[in-house]
Parts: structure tokens; C-alpha cells; sequence
């Protein structure tokens, strides 16, 4: 079982691939504020290893320095960590490089490419949507990574 997380300062969303199938998504907001006591997100970590029990997680997060983001990250490797789950970064050209021969360039070609393999990105609202599908191909980028690690 492989988690895929798409981090973001306003959208978390995360998806369960096991065996070539979909079997678990989730997506929730994030506060805008910066919070330096983050026990609901940290709770929400734990929850998600716990119920999903991943070998790994593989986390798409595009961010600056010093942001909400930054802190999602830090937040997830440290819980993943203590929970002995390896987390593990994607950057934007693995997961929008991986789909087809030539890189796809917006969220929107994602969420199309993808809606073929994974019919729920159709439905609900399209930036949950976008949001899932980066979720998705984080959570397929890093089941074949698993599988044949990078050279």
C-alpha cells in the first residue's frame, strides 16, 4: 500500500493505491493562518497511517521557504517518521512528467489523463479534483518507485 499525498496551503488531499487500485481519498482545507500548535493536522497524519498502513508515503508539496506548505511537510515527516513509514518527496516534473511522452503542464491535463484510471476525479468540485489527481499520480509514481527505485 502505497499513500500519496498533494500538500498545499489550502487543500490537502491524499489517496490509497494498493495493487493497482484506488482504495482509499481524502481531501480537507487547511487554516490559512500559520498555527504553531498543530495537533488537529498531526492527528490527521497519525489517522491517515493508521488507517491506510503504507509501506510508504510519497508527497507532492510545491512550495517556498518559510511557508504554511514547508510546514505541512515538516509535520508529515515527522509523524510519518515516528510512526516508522518512510516519507518521501516528489517534485513537479515527477508527478506531471510521469503521464504520457511529453510532460503535462497544468493541473487540469493531470486530472483529465488520470480520470481515465481513476473515474471519482469527475466527481465533487473541480479544485478537490485537481487536488485528488495530484494526490493519485504521487500515490503511481511512487508504487513504481517502490517497485524500481530511481538509478
Amino acid at each position: 500500500m502505497i499513500l500519496g499525498l498533494k500538500l498545499g496551503r489550502r487543500l490537502m488531499a491524499a489517496c490509497a493505491l494498493d495493487d493497482e487500485r484506488f482504495t482509499f481519498h481524502d481531501s480537507r482545507f487547511v487554516t490559512l493562518r500559520k498555527v504553531t500548535p498543530v495537533p488537529g493536522l498531526t492527528r490527521y497524519f497519525q489517522q491517515l497511517i493508521t488507517q491506510v498502513k503504507p509501506v510508504a508515503i510519497y508527497y507532492y508539496a510545491p512550495t517556498g521557504q518559510q511557508t504554511l506548505t514547508e510546514d505541512l511537510v515538516k509535520l508529515l515527516i515527522t509523524t510519518a517518521g515516528e510512526m516508522g513509514i518512510p516519507a518521501k518527496p516528489l517534485s513537479k516534473s515527477d508527478v506531471f512528467g510521469s503521464f504520457g511522452v511529453l510532460p503535462l503542464l497544468t493541473r487540469r491535463e493531470l486530472r483529465e489523463h488520470l480520470q481515465h484510471l481513476w473515474p471519482v476525479l469527475s466527481q465533487g468540485k473541480m479544485h478537490r479534483q485537481v487536488a485528488l489527481a495530484e494526490a493519485a499520480a504521487a500515490a503511481m509514481v511512487g508504487d513504481l518507485r517502490q517497485a524500481w527505485p530511481p538509478l
